[in-house]
């Protein structure tokens, strides 16, 4: 089994992160399900702590959240080359770590004692306890809600320095129309008010959310902070603080060895989700930047001044394939131009020598 590298734990510790995350054999959709396999069968135990072939600490990996947004409308072998890559995001764990499991089993036995009904088996009450995908790995349509949903929120982040390309972000998000109750019923106010409509993936469900933002007047940076605001305050729930404590045996100069015991700041997360949710937070509110890639056009989160192309994947070394690819393509261009001057150069050569010869 493959162990983090030092200069990952080291990175992750910098941000207060001690925790890895696994990376299985394999993996394979299974009746819209992503399935870690092990020894050929599927893996039975889906603990972030397992036993699995690789280990790594994904918050030393800037451009995951990048590499997720990219999946949004891709095919089913393009979601297996990224759980391959960095493992799966973490159904189970969402599901587990809920904040809202334990609400909505409370607000189902009041409600059952309140109007005099049998209570049933809790996994009936809650969504997901009927899901299938709970015990076997990531739902595919889950995955994708979310590599949308963070594209969505990389393309206005990345889009707030440039006000025209703010516009036409919030262009489709923003609308003029009544504002009704949450009946349908009753107009507040006169006439007509803007309204922020966008949809969202929150954390553990498998079906956008539509949220609604009215105001009098929306302006485009005011709907962009709405919308950052909205999904990361509904994703980043998974991630909370821990002081641990840390203890070390050293020599001092007498030669005698001392054991100190101290306190320490960290910051736990449940799943993959939740990292890739805190690097675009900080992202967004830190020293990092977001750019769009030269190459692909996309947005990634640039974690010096000079980067221009999205970063290398977890597993390569040296330039990314996108600054690699558009030296290719610079190169190849070039290429094209001398060939296009030297034909020109040649034909020019040779009309001039046609010209001669009808002068003599």
């Amino acid at each position: 089994m493959k162990r983090p590298i030092v200069e990952e734990f080291l990175a992750s510790q910098q941000r207060c992160f001690i925790k890895g995350w696994p990376v299985d054999e394999d993996y394979r959709i299974d009746d819209g399900i992503v399935r870690p396999l092990k020894g050929g069968g599927f893996v039975q135990e889906l603990s972030s702590s397992r036993e699995a072939a690789e280990w790594y600490y994904p918050m030393s990996h800037p451009e995951l959240p990048a590499e997720l947004a990219k999946l949004a409308d891709s095919s089913n072998e393009e979601v297996l080359q990224f759980v391959k890559r960095y493992g799966l995001l973490g159904y189970q764990q969402v599901a587990e770590s809920s904040p809202f499991r334990h609400s909505r089993l409370e607000y189902y036995l009041r409600s059952a004692v309140e109007q005099e009904i049998p209570v049933v088996s809790p996994k009936h009450a809650l969504d997901f306890g009927t899901d299938k995908a709970l015990g076997l790995g990531d739902p595919v349509d889950w995955i994708l809600i979310h590599a949308s949903t963070v594209k969505m929120v990389l393309e206005i982040a990345g889009a707030l320095n440039n006000r025209a390309s703010l516009n036409r972000q919030i262009e489709g998000l923003v609308r003029r129309e009544p504002y009704y109750d949450e009946y349908g019923e009753g107009l507040y106010g006169e006439g007509l008010e803007d309204v922020l409509r966008f949809e969202y993936a929150q954390r553990e469900n498998r079906r956008k959310i539509r949220y609604n933002y009215y105001a009098e007047l929306i302006h485009p940076h005011e709907a962009a902070m709405q919308v950052i605001h909205t999904v990361l305050d509904s994703n980043l729930v998974g991630v909370f603080r821990r002081i641990p404590v840390v203890s070390d045996t050293h020599e001092d100069a007498a030669g005698k060895r001392i054991k100190t015991s101290e306190l320490e700041s960290v910051f736990e997360f449940q799943s993959l989700l939740d990292c890739i949710y805190w690097l675009l937070a900080d992202s967004i509110l830190g020293d990092a930047k977001i750019r769009k890639c030269l190459f692909c056009h996309r947005y990634f989160i640039a974690v010096h001044g000079k980067m221009k192309f999205c970063p290398p994947r977890k597993g390569f070394r040296g330039s990314s394939p996108c600054a690699n690819n558009y030296r290719v393509r610079k190169f190849r261009r070039k290429e094209k131009r001398a060939e296009g001057r030297a034909a020109f150069g040649k034909s020019k050569g040779a009309g001039r020598r046609l010209h001669t010869r009808k002068s003599d």
